[in-house]
């Protein structure tokens, strides 16, 4: 019965149809249903102009609850940007107002967690991973009362580790410290609240695990820290009444909307809005526990056919739908599955697999079939988990 429901699901999807898409951590396929919502916007503007303009910045605010509801803010606390390293930015900015100037980060962040904060200034210090996993004990000797902020992915981008954001906010608390989460790993694939988890401030795009295509970012910011940190970008959108359009007014509206300068792309946050409504319908449990299952066949089966995984995947707190392993002339590797229709992606030195609900065991098996087929060989010296 759940491979009937899985298979209709999968038809939401006619990328699948044409490749073994194993990719979605670098970006997912987009949904007929979240394309549709996007068009339609365009396909309005060709018969109305802007004239429901204002029945548009209402669905915002809709949108803006739904993606509160999705990561257990409230909608005051969201607000839409362009991107994930963007979102970041405007953190960096905030913090920069801040005496400390310590931030700590795993070393296997992705460079819109650390590359906004090093470039505002601050001294980053980058905890070392040991094989493929952050782990919390590291984080804690790396963390003191000089420390500002910790910066965390909830899931690591290059061995798919899932951290335990609960635990690194114990640490920032007591040390006086923000916690700022990076979902862009996460966010679709397993859930994720940021008040459970104690987080001051977040980031994360549709582009990824919720399949919405390249989309709005979104921005969460603790409601009571809005009041703590001016905001350091300033538009027209930012001030309690935009329609107003006072020319002298920098006074900010009391909510995340104060990073949003000007106007939305309003196809991207009606496609989101869509990717979040096919998440809930799908099932968030449903897709935690399919991924999970997914994710470690990919593994066994990467390590059964004699290839090194260097995604600590044991450990199914830990395990996304991640798996990262080592191979000889990767780079080459990844263009010549390419060309047989096998979509991966090469990052450092090997190749990162990712599977998502709407993937299969046969997409698996034809990915292992393959790597043989073209003769990958586990790359030499490789600290990875063998057969």
């Amino acid at each position: 019965m759940m491979g009937d429901f899985w298979n209709r699901w999968r038809l939401e999807f006619p990328a699948l149809s044409r490749y073994c898409y194993l990719n979605t951590a670098a970006s997912g396929v987009a949904s007929q249903r979240v394309a549709a919502a996007g068009a339609r916007n365009f396909s309005d503007y060709t018969q109305f102009g802007g004239v429901p303009s204002l029945q548009w910045n209402e669905q915002i605010e809709n949108i803006r609850a739904e993606v509160a509801n999705f990561i257990g803010a409230s909608p005051e606390e969201i607000g839409f940007v362009s991107c994930t390293s963007w979102g970041m930015n405007i953190i960096a900015l905030m913090l920069k107002q801040s005496k400390k100037r310590k931030i700590v980060m795993s070393d296997l962040e992705f460079p819109s967690s650390s590359l906004p904060f090093l470039n505002a200034g601050f001294d980053v210090v980058f905890v070392n991973n040991r094989n493929g996993a952050a782990r919390i004990e590291d984080y804690e000797k790396a963390t003191d009362k000089d420390t500002l902020a910790i910066v965390a992915s909830v899931t690591q981008y290059l061995t798919g580790w899932r951290s335990e954001p609960k635990e690194l906010a114990k640490i920032a608390r007591k040390n006086e410290a923000y916690l700022v989460l990076n979902m862009n790993q996460t966010a679709g694939s397993f859930m994720i609240n940021v008040k459970e988890a104690d987080a001051d401030f977040g980031c994360f795009t549709g582009v990824k695990w919720l399949c919405a295509g390249e989309v709005m970012g979104v921005l969460y910011v603790r409601k009571q820290l809005l009041d703590v940190f001016s905001p350091p970008v300033f538009g027209w959108r930012s001030v309690p009444d935009p329609y107003d359009m006072d020319n002298k007014n920098t006074t900010p509206v009391d909510s995340c909307r104060r990073f949003e300068l000007g106007n939305i792309p309003l196809p991207c946050v009606f496609a989101l809005g869509e990717a979040i409504k096919v998440y809930k319908e799908v099932g968030p449990e449903r897709i935690e526990e399919r991924t999970l299952s997914l994710s470690k066949m990919l593994a066994e089966s990467l390590i059964e056919a004699g290839y090194d995984v260097v995604t600590p995947y044991e450990d199914e707190r830990h395990r996304s739908g991640i798996i990262y392993f080592k191979v000889e002339d990767a780079e080459n590797v990844v263009d010549r599955l390419r060309k047989m229709g096998v979509i991966v992606s090469y990052r450092h030195g090997g190749i990162r697999s990712s599977v998502h609900y709407y993937n299969n065991e046969d997409d698996i098996e034809r990915f292992i079939d393959s790597l043989k087929t073209i003769g990958a060989v586990s790359k030499r010296g490789s600290s990875g988990r063998k057969r």
